[in-house]
């Protein structure tokens, strides 16, 4: 054993086109010890070096094997070792010519790769205009070439009237001006006054890595009407494009002057700080290597209350898009654009919108910026990361609400001061890996990653309607973790980037910020997305997820208040005043904190395996998975052939139910009702009164060839079933006097929602509903009581007066009844929604029947 036929090399990174060749596969492990590294290399014949990342301690890391090793060629003062064997063949003689010596580091370093492991400092194209002669140009910036007066005179003078503060200093568009005119007369990148740095972020594996100053001089360039010979770049066509909209439209421009005001207070002549723009090589497999040698790492569920601009967080952290008190944002934290195909998404990179991606771009305006670095006068694709990235402007939150001044907005440009005074100020080294020499340079600890889920509905069109969609009630929304775990694994994994940033990615992102990616406006299930979005993260390693549940969040506000369970979730829809939309009884009964206790520390491969058998709705996703907690151990399921129900004997085929109430009993596996001389349950709210009464996890699962029925939500899908023997699986309302609903071949009404919904539909003038909570659920009855006018649930009195409101199973086929505008009532779900005047017109789900208002439907 021991490392002793190894020579050392510290502080040496040696790999293709810097002094070695790779070992296929290269990266062999991320969790070997040195002595497994060389083991390793041992066992394969081509080997005679491996790479390692330096450490001070003997613990597991990543090991790289290598051949050909040519010490004096490999990258020096880097974070890595190198190790070659003693027994390895010399290198094969140089022709006897004197070697050059590497090239040094410009004096204005920067680096540029125009796809994976393709960097050099000769990628460079030329300004169409010399910069300097564009200075004078500047004036005082009444006007501006880029943008036409209709728009930015209203920029010029709101500006002018109320320049906004920084640091004690209100930054007026002469400076602003001023800073313009001395960057356009320098040549920050040390390439001449007539190039620039350029690559196209189309391709696959690009990467530019410059500095504030720069990205200062582009900005410059560009608002001054500057462009690149024979390309057209996206940051240009943006300019373009966003001045022939609307007038009020006009937050691009305020974004790009509040990059340069900030940073004409915080450079003062220096360069100030990097940042890396970079995206990733093509998403593939090799994620699944780390199921098994992975665990489900550290979560935090951080709740947020409060109003925008001014939240608070459970987990004491600050909202990850900005939006506590102050303004400030974790360090370290790496925000996630919940993005599209492009960063910036439909707004087209002109205006604060109502949706996250689409103003993040605005309050970011280093990622505006870097739309410069795409051809075509395209936006950048997702996934990208931008390393270093900070927030110019304040008022950002992911929660929002509907009242004014916020009016479901991502975000407001206040009135005055609007530059953000909590900008982060910290920033650490971090190392650059550049094609002829390695260097470092200060960064920001706060990255921007904009990462897109899978679109579901474009695989499945018709999988799933809009209001089940946003009430996690779609099989299809459950689908295509696989696509959703590479995505993410994708963005945030360093090692799928160019080399020459892996090292700054690990030190500066620690911890995943994000709210419901995956479930906003795209409308995933919010609880499956938390799941893939937590086994994503673990699979990554050395870094934690920060998941932030909002009750009113800027995309399908609501949907999140699923991933609190219970109660929580119910208060979470009141309190973001979504229970109109997001139904409370879908609420169900376990929380992301449940699955966090079920799962974490386990492998990864367990959840992973988990998710495959989540199954199809009604029962939202945390509630199958955690059916166990709801009263069941795992070890009785599937072999348990009898249940004791409220401590009496069970039966074969039938439970021994309890008198004086409606019986429920689980019918033996692989043994249906009808078997067990029973009746199946369709509805999901008999179900769960089932489920409440048997102390027993349930949902309405699918049965083949049956449809769905009421089932234990566990392995066994054991039938759940009642005694009564006549089960509504859809109907319409009526109302009958003087004799119970059963009585006229009806069905009885004992659930509020429903009963206002009959009084509604029928014409019943009743404000409110009162219940008498002394009667028993299956024995209340729906009525309206003349001439009182009142609306009760209870137990009617024997009197002519009492109009009973029933169910009846309509006569007509739904498919005969293609559009509803009125109520729906869905037996299947148990439940009778209201379709207000914006989707009527909604197409009817199977298994439903439109009830119209005031119609004879």
């Amino acid at each position: 054993g021991g490392l002793e036929p190894y020579s050392k090399y510290p502080g040496r990174n040696c790999y293709s086109g810097h002094g070695a060749t790779e070992v296929p596969p290269g990266l062999v492990s991320d969790s070997m010890t040195l002595q497994q590294c060389r083991d390793a290399c041992t066992a394969d014949d081509m080997c005679t070096a491996i790479t390692t990342v330096a450490a001070s301690s003997p613990g597991p890391g990543h090991c790289w094997l290598r051949t050909e090793v040519s010490i004096d060629e490999c990258l020096t003062d880097t974070p890595y070792d190198t190790w070659v064997s003693s027994t390895a063949p010399s290198p094969k003689p140089s022709p006897v010519t004197t070697p050059s010596p590497p090239g040094p580091a410009p004096s204005k370093p920067w680096t540029v790769c125009e796809s994976m492991g393709q960097c050099s400092t000769s990628l460079t194209k030329s300004w169409s205009v010399r910069p300097a002669e564009l200075g004078p140009l500047v004036g005082d910036l009444s006007s501006l070439p880029t943008v036409g007066a209709h728009m930015y005179d209203a920029v010029h003078d709101r500006w002018q009237s109320s320049p906004p503060s920084f640091k004690g200093v209100q930054v007026t568009l002469r400076i602003i001006a001023n800073f313009m005119h001395q960057l356009l007369s320098e040549d920050p990148f040390g390439t001449g006054f007539m190039t620039v740095p350029w690559v196209d972020f189309g391709s696959e594996g690009t990467t530019v890595v410059i500095n504030q100053r720069q990205l200062a001089f582009v900005v410059a360039n560009v608002l001054m009407g500057n462009t690149i010979a024979g390309v057209e770049n996206g940051l240009s066509a943006a300019l373009s494009r966003c001045s022939a909209g609307d007038a009020s439209h006009n937050t691009f421009v305020y974004s790009l002057f509040s990059l340069l005001a900030v940073l004409s207070q915080e450079l003062n002549g220096g360069d100030g700080s990097l940042l890396a723009g970079a995206r990733p090589q093509a998403a593939d497999d090799s994620w699944r290597e780390r199921l098994r040698s992975s665990s489900l790492s550290a979560v935090d569920v951080c709740t947020v209350e409060g109003a925008p601009f001014a939240m608070s967080s459970a987990c004491g952290k600050p909202e990850f898009m900005g939006g506590s008190a102050g303004g400030q944002r974790a360090e370290y934290q790496a925000l996630t654009d919940i993005a599209g195909a492009v960063v910036g998404g439909g707004a087209q990179l002109c205006e604060i919108a109502n949706s996250q991606d689409e103003s993040l771009v605005q309050f970011y305006p280093e990622t505006l910026a870097f739309a410069f670095f795409r051809g075509g006068g395209a936006m950048l694709p997702s996934p990208w990361t931008l390393l270093g990235a900070r927030r110019y402007m304040k008022d950002l939150s992911g929660g929002t609400s509907a009242n004014p001044p916020y009016r479901n907005m991502c975000g407001m440009l206040p009135d005055t001061d609007w530059l953000n005074e909590a900008i982060l100020e910290t920033s650490k080294s971090v190392q650059i890996s550049g094609p002829d020499h390695a260097w470092s340079g200060p960064m920001a600890p706060s990255s921007f990653v904009a990462v897109a889920s899978f679109a579901w509905w474009i695989p499945e069109p018709n999988g799933c309607e809009f209001d089940a969609a946003r009430n996690n009630n779609c099989e299809a929304q459950r689908k295509y973790y696989d696509d959703d775990i590479r995505r993410w694994y994708q963005a945030y994994e360093p090692t799928m980037y160019d080399s020459v940033v892996h090292t700054a990615f690990r030190s500066t992102v620690r911890s995943i910020g994000t709210g419901p990616w995956g479930a906003g406006v795209w409308w995933g299930d919010s609880q499956m997305y938390f799941l893939k979005v937590w086994l994503a993260t673990s699979l990554v390693g050395n870094v934690s997820l920060d998941y932030y549940s909002y009750s009113h969040f800027v995309e399908n506000p609501g949907n999140q208040c699923f991933v609190r369970g219970g109660d929580a979730c119910r208060k979470c829809l009141q309190e973001g005043q979504m229970d109109w939309m997001i139904f409370p009884d879908r609420c169900g009964s376990l929380s992301a904190q449940d699955m966090i206790t079920k799962f974490r520390g386990q492998p990864a491969r367990v959840l992973y395996d988990a998710l495959g058998k989540v199954g199809a709705p009604p029962a939202q996703v945390f509630d199958t998975l955690g059916g166990a907690a709801l009263g069941r151990s795992d070890a009785s399921v599937g072999i348990q052939t009898s249940y004791n129900l409220f401590n009496q004997p069970a039966v074969i085929g039938r439970s021994v139910l309890p008198a004086a109430r409606r019986g429920f009993g689980i019918a033996l596996q692989h043994t249906s009702c009808e078997q067990a001389g029973l009746a199946p349950i369709y509805s999901n709210a008999s179900c769960a009164e089932a489920g409440r009464a048997l102390g027993l996890g349930v949902a309405v699962l699918s049965v083949p060839l049956e449809g769905d029925q009421c089932q234990v939500a566990d392995a066994s899908r054991s039938a759940v079933c009642t005694t009564e023997t006549h089960v509504v699986h859809d109907a319409r309302f009526e109302q009958v006097t003087g004799r119970p609903c059963n009585r006229a071949n009806l069905e009885n009404i004992d659930r509020e929602d429903v009963c206002k919904m009959a009084a509604l539909t029928l014409r019943f003038n009743a404000g409110s509903i009162e219940i008498d909570a002394s009667v028993p659920l299956d024995l209340r009855t729906c009525f309206f009581e003349r001439p009182s006018g009142v609306l009760l649930l209870g137990a009617p009195p024997a009197d002519e007066r009492v109009i009973r409101l029933c169910l009846s199973r309509p006569t007509h086929s739904f498919k005969r009844q293609p559009l509803c505008t009125g109520f729906e009532y869905t037996a299947l779900s148990g439940r009778c929604a209201l379709y207000r005047s914006s989707v009527e017109g909604s197409v009817l789900r199977e298994g439903s029947v439109c009830i119209g208002r005031g119609s004879e439907q």
